[in-house]
């Protein structure tokens, strides 16, 4: 999993540099890096609070 992981990964960053240019598709990047991060914290979170409900 880890492997397929990190080949998506560098198959986004590199798509971004192509079409946003270089410096454009780094950031853009580690933007959706820092979103997708968040989704799942907040997904845990609700799974988490849902399982204390019960």
């Amino acid at each position: 999993m880890k492997n397929s992981a990190e080949l998506y990964s560098k198959i986004l960053l590199k798509y971004l540099q192509t079409n946003k240019g270089d410096l454009e598709g780094v950031k853009r990047y580690s933007d959706l890096m820092f979103l997708f991060n968040s989704i799942l914290a907040t997904t845990k979170a609700e799974r988490e609070m849902y399982i204390f409900k019960v």
